[in-house]
């Protein structure tokens, strides 16, 4: 073989011979080469072989080739499969993600952050369908019911059941002043109207400041803070509401005159007190409201004001609670129609922290001290404070109630029993 000038083949052929193998791989000058040999057949008079030695690349260049290729198409087909994967579970996923974040949402009752879902697959339609659905609905319910019950009642997954418990509440009435005669000056339409748009500024301030309101009871608004949900300076935050309606109202009532329709001159009573917060009603339907002693007395609160010609009127329970935050003038020691029992109220001025007039201020510290020399029967000494006070302000009328009074009780000493103690007592709600 070494003839040949071949060395590859010698190798090759060498390997046979040493092996038997008569397909083998060889490697010659760091190259491979395959290798195949065949007998001549046996009816041929001599042993000789055929050969073929070729190098092993030349045979499976084709083959790496095509394989090559197919890893090549198999990696492509993988990164497309992999990308329609990623569409198809984003064109899923993301959806049902975010309908899962509405669900959140509208356990929470926070109705206003639940957005609509868009998806092309049907079944995501639908359930995205069923969600705007249940959000619409639960706005609706929202209306009626107070929203933190609402929010209780989902987070807890308990049904709404009849009962109450007692809770310290603080509580306001709101009331206008001669509706009745201004129902009879309008179309049943406008009048609709007119009391509507005067809710809808009321009530934003109202639920601004934590209040829940129990209903509207024809023209007034009855309001209480502390239930469902703990509220923090309960007391405090009704006085907020009711100056901030107040003043709201000031504004309202300028701009419907000037449009040609009726003011809305509002009384506001305030009272703080334990009181009975629950659901009654049937098992088929429910209210939750308040109850006792003390919301009949915040009620009676709201009509005194007409007697004194004032806008908000609040409890001695109530002063106690934001004396220290509130300009308030005592008005008088009552007791209201059905109460036997007496309570100092006062009027609710302005918070301190407000500007208010040099005035202003001066009036209610001399009021406060003709209102103590009353209590102490210093009929003159209060009559010259009052007098005093009405020359500057004679359109104030516990100004006015206690100059009478005073002349009244001055003149006739015999009238004072020995163990009076200011109490007034009113015949009118």
């Amino acid at each position: 073989m070494q003839e040949l000038g071949k060395p590859w083949v010698a190798d090759a052929y060498n390997k046979h011979k040493m092996t038997g193998q008569d397909v083998l791989v060889c490697t010659t000058n760091g190259i491979k080469y395959l290798g195949v040999f065949v007998n001549f057949p046996d009816s041929f008079d001599k042993k000789w072989k055929i050969a073929a030695v070729v190098p092993r690349a030349e045979v499976t260049a084709a083959t790496r080739a095509i394989i090559y290729r197919a890893v090549i198409i198999a990696a492509v087909i993988t990164l497309v499969c992999l990308i329609l994967i990623y569409v198809a579970s984003g064109l899923i996923t993301k959806p049902v993600s975010m309908i899962a974040r509405n669900a959140g949402m509208i356990k929470g009752f926070h109705l206003d952050k639940v957005s609509g879902v868009k998806s092309y697959l049907t079944e995501i339609k639908l359930l995205n369908d069923a969600f705007i659905a249940m959000k619409n609905s639960l706005a609706s319910f929202k209306r009626y019911v107070p929203a933190d019950l609402v929010r209780q009642l989902i987070a807890s997954g308990k049904e709404a059941k009849l009962g109450g418990e007692e809770a310290h509440l603080a509580i306001m009435f709101t009331d206008i002043v001669g509706f009745a005669a201004l129902s009879e000056s309008m179309t049943a339409e406008n009048l609709m109207l007119h009391l509507s748009e005067y809710f809808a500024h009321l009530t934003p301030i109202i639920q601004d400041n934590y209040g829940t309101i129990d209903k509207y009871i024809g023209d007034g608004i009855m309001t209480f803070w502390g239930a469902p949900a703990k509220v923090p300076d309960a007391a405090y935050r009704a006085c907020c509401t009711a100056l901030r309606c107040q003043a709201k109202l000031a504004a309202l009532n300028t701009k419907w005159i000037a449009d040609a329709k009726p003011a809305m001159p509002t009384c506001i009573g305030i009272h703080t007190g334990d009181t009975i917060v629950g659901n009654v009603g049937s098992s088929d339907r429910l209210n939750y409201s308040i109850f006792g002693d003390n919301v009949n007395l915040a009620s009676r609160l709201e009509g005194v004001n007409r007697f004194y010609g004032t806008k908000v009127i609040i409890s001695r329970d109530v002063y106690q609670e934001i004396s220290d935050r509130f300009i308030c003038r005592p008005l008088d020691i009552v007791a209201v129609k059905g109460k036997t029992q007496s309570i100092k109220i006062y009027e609710l001025v302005a918070e301190k922290d407000a500007l208010v007039s040099k005035e202003i201020t001066k009036f209610h510290t001399l009021f406060e001290k003709g209102f103590d020399a009353y209590l102490k029967k210093q009929w003159d000494k209060a009559l010259d404070l009052f007098n005093d006070l009405q020359i500057n302000n004679p359109e104030d009328k516990p100004v006015r109630i206690y100059v009478q009074r005073c002349k009244a009780l001055r003149d006739n000493p015999h009238a004072v029993p020995d163990d009076w103690d200011g109490v007034v007592s009113l015949t009118e709600k």
